[in-house]
């Protein structure tokens, strides 16, 4: 299933999609930020992983 990045999920959706494993959040920032709070089932993954796995991603033909 390909995902509409189009949509926007209010707080409520969004808690809903993930219990159900249909969303993965990850987030960027700092470790301290993240410790000081994140929303529950995020993953934690430094900005320069996720700029590589970008980077190494096939372009679509």
């Amino acid at each position: 299933m390909t995902p509409d990045l189009n949509t926007r999920l209010n707080a409520q959706e969004l808690a809903r999609q993930l219990a159900e494993k249909r969303v993965s959040v990850i987030d960027v920032r700092e470790a301290m930020e993240f410790a000081g709070g994140h929303i529950e089932g995020s993953r934690k993954e430094p900005l320069y992983w996720y700029a590589s796995a970008v980077a190494a991603a096939p372009l679509p033909i």
